[in-house]
């Protein structure tokens, strides 16, 4: 497909269902990009939305990840941060259920098990907002597990984007 796109002139696709809110740049042989967004959801947190302008003088498009604030929007009360709290603990919980179902994390004490539950929940927030997660004590103890589909996911999960994840501008 993505041949198909570049063969027809396109440079920009629209994408999601993953929930997260990511941006992707390939470039090819023939020095031609193709740039794949992956627009958030609205049903998850951070309740992500995009926003695509046209500048008909240059006939360049653009592209602006905004934030839904659903506390304002329908009138409840403290939901953002509740929202917020609640994704965590979902993240954190999953690590904590692997961790506790399988013998790769015996090495570790009970107190660094949960920085490693925390570590996966904060990078999987950061992922979710298409933004760097905080460095967090876990993360050198994720470095230090074998082999693990959530290792893998944590540490890729590392350190900054390799572009900014909230904005594009066709050049």
């Amino acid at each position: 497909m993505r041949r198909t796109f570049i063969e027809s002139g396109f440079d920009l696709a629209l994408s999601g269902h993953i929930h997260a809110q990511n941006i992707a740049t390939q470039e090819y042989q023939s020095g031609k990009t193709l740039t794949d967004i992956a627009t958030g959801s609205l049903a998850v947190y951070p309740h992500k939305f995009g926003v695509v302008s046209f500048q008909l003088s240059t006939k360049k498009f653009s592209y602006t990840a905004k934030e839904l604030n659903v506390e304002q929007a329908a009138d409840l009360p403290g939901f953002n941060e509740r929202d917020r709290r609640n994704f965590y603990a979902i993240g954190y919980d999953k690590a904590m259920s692997e961790i506790a179902s399988s013998d790769v994390f015996d090495q570790f004490s009970e107190q660094e098990k949960q920085a490693l539950a925390n570590t996966m929940a904060v990078n999987n927030q950061a992922y979710f907002t298409g933004t760097a997660p905080k460095e967090t004590p876990g993360l050198k103890l994720w470095k230090k597990v074998s082999n693990h589909f959530l290792r893998n996911y944590v540490l890729s999960t590392a350190g900054k984007p390799k572009q900014n994840n909230n904005y594009w501008a066709e050049k």
